[in-house]
């Protein structure tokens, strides 16, 4: 019956003789899930030690250390690597027992084997995969985060933790309350984050933002975290885990495009508005006429080196100095050198203003050109500007355009200059767009123009 019982065991069963020394134990019988183990026919060892199982390469301080055991009468347990008959070798745990008589004689040793080749192998690929996890967790600039489903104690964050929330990843863990790290999340959105934490724990994964707490600089981070449900083999959600990254850069950045567009609509409809304005105030007093064409096309090309400007501000800023050249280099460049001064410091000036302002410029440079102190060579044009500040303590542009040697107010010149579109955006437009002062002298040989608008 006893060895009925043996042999219908799932794991593979030696019994030997008791005696310890040498040769040492024998094997007596072998049940058949020893030869499915090993290939051995019971035929093949009984009779021999067990000790064949046992390649050269085992421990002799594991052997020795069994063999102090057995002499006690003790049961031991261990595992050591064995060879099955083709050579090859398995990973077993096994577990050897003394047997004894009713005077309490050893008489037998029961030793029971179970193959764990793959368990381990299980368990180092685990290991493995563990260890390039953490290895990822820890190297990536995302936070990595796990939690009890049940509890919602924290069981592990990665380095990254300190990075975005400026505290001690050893802190949050060694109190894993969900309070604890709910203390670095902003008030207003505490809510929002315990909704998140709570549906992902019903098997749903979902993705949330939120903002830190203060942080050390007074602000406050933008974090968008992924919440995710890590169930067990019966599907029961036992964890969630999850991965949060600093979007404030993400966030900054919208909030700049947002505010881009809406100066950039703002921007359109004011350039449609004036180029209707130019359309109409030139159709007034060229008519339909190639006049009309010639002016209207010379205008537009102002708007259209401002616009090139505008389009580059953030990156190179507009100064005064520059709107001057600007306007003076698409005059020709070697008729305005020798007899345009320009002096002043650098100023920048405010996106708004820029437009109008260039236009006035056009309309002043390009008169200056046609009718004034560039038509000829007695002419000498003079651009200069400062920086005033009022007793309120505002800062406003000083800017005096001064021609000299002009042919008078008599003629085409003075028609032009008494009544002409430079002269009504200079009167009108800049002091009703841009708050300005402004003043406009035609002499007899010369003509003195000041704008003075405020710079903020």
């Amino acid at each position: 019956m006893f060895k009925t019982a043996l042999d219908a065991i799932g794991e593979a069963v030696l019994v030997t003789t008791p005696n310890l020394d040498a040769p040492g134990p024998v094997i007596l019988y072998a049940n058949p899930a020893f030869s499915r183990m090993t290939g051995y026919t019971p035929e093949e060892v009984i009779g021999h030690s067990p000790r064949f199982l046992q390649g050269p390469d085992t421990d002799r301080a594991v052997l020795d250390h069994v063999r102090e055991r057995l002499s006690q009468g003790v049961a031991i347990q261990g595992e050591t690597v064995n060879y099955r008959k083709d050579g090859s070798t398995y990973r077993v745990e096994w577990l050897i027992t003394p047997m004894r008589n009713e005077s309490g004689d050893l008489t037998h040793w029961i030793a029971v084997q179970r193959d764990i080749t793959d368990l381990r192998q299980v368990e180092a690929a685990l290991r493995d995969s563990e260890e390039r996890f953490r290895q990822f967790s820890e190297a990536s600039s995302d936070l990595v985060w796990m939690r009890n489903a049940e509890t919602l104690q924290l069981e592990y964050v990665s380095p990254a933790f300190e990075r975005l929330y400026e505290s001690n990843r050893k802190f949050a863990l060694a109190d894993t309350h969900i309070n604890t790290w709910l203390s670095f999340v902003h008030p207003e959105d505490r809510d929002r984050v315990m909704a998140g934490v709570r549906r992902a724990r019903t098997g749903v994964s979902v993705t949330y933002q939120f903002r830190t707490a203060d942080t050390s600089d007074g602000g406050s981070r933008w974090i968008e975290s992924t919440a995710f449900p890590l169930p067990d083999a019966e599907g029961r959600v036992r964890r969630i885990g999850g991965i949060a990254k600093d979007i404030s850069e993400q966030k900054a950045n919208a909030a700049r495009l947002e505010v881009m567009v809406a100066e950039l609509q703002h921007r359109t409809r004011n350039l449609l508005a004036v180029v209707r304005s130019i359309a109409m105030q030139t159709m007034s007093r060229t008519g339909p006429t190639e006049a009309f064409t010639r002016q209207f096309s010379d205008r537009l090309s102002a708007l259209s080196r401002v616009q090139g400007l505008l389009s580059r501000s953030e990156q190179v800023p507009i100064t005064i100095r520059m709107l001057i050249q600007t306007e003076l280099d698409a005059l020709g460049a070697d008729t305005v050198r020798d007899r345009a001064v320009l002096e002043g410091p650098s100023v920048r000036l405010r996106k708004a203003a820029v437009q109008t302002l260039a236009l006035a410029l056009h309309e002043l440079a390009t008169n200056a050109c046609k009718y004034g102190a560039l038509s000829s060579e007695a002419g000498q044009l003079s651009i200069r500007w400062q920086i005033h500040k009022t007793d309120a303590g505002q800062r406003r542009l000083v800017l005096d355009w001064v021609e000299e040697g002009i042919k008078g107010p008599s003629g085409e010149y003075g028609a032009v200059m008494r009544s002409g579109y430079g002269r009504e955006l200079i009167e009108r437009a800049l002091p009703y767009a841009l708050r300005a002062l402004t003043s406009y002298d035609l002499g007899e040989k010369d003509l003195r123009c000041r704008i003075n608008l405020p710079l903020s």
